[in-house]
């Protein structure tokens, strides 16, 4: 299913979810004031703009009830075990700028800062 996944390349993959997710935050930060609503405007654009890899499993109930389970053992958010589960599926580290995630998975999973990216 994933056979074009290189090691020697940096791919961004992302589950179904990851752009209503970010869109969902940043509503929440220009709601909260964090944001404007005009950089908001501008970073939904710039989401659209970042043509990430979106992978759809196909079996949601399957991955729902990975990401359960994940979520409980891992103590950390449903959304989030979703990227955990697809990072596993894709033998593929997890790349995250979320602190609180990192902390609570990194025992079990391999998760990574974002800030140590090598990008081009």
């Amino acid at each position: 299913m994933f056979e074009s996944f290189s090691r020697g390349d940096i791919f961004l993959i992302v589950p179904v979810i990851a752009y209503y997710e970010v869109a969902s935050t940043i509503l929440r930060d220009s709601r909260q004031q964090r944001l404007s609503f005009e950089a908001a405007d501008i970073a939904i654009e710039a989401l659209f703009g970042l043509e990430l890899a979106v992978v759809d499993t196909g079996d949601h109930r399957a991955v729902i009830f990975d990401a359960y389970k994940t979520a409980r053992a891992n103590d950390c958010g449903f959304y989030d075990a979703i990227f955990l589960v697809l990072s596993q599926s894709l033998d593929a580290p997890l790349s995250t700028a979320d602190k609180p995630l990192s902390n609570a998975a990194r025992h079990n999973f391999d998760v990574r800062s974002v800030a140590d990216l090598e990008l081009p």
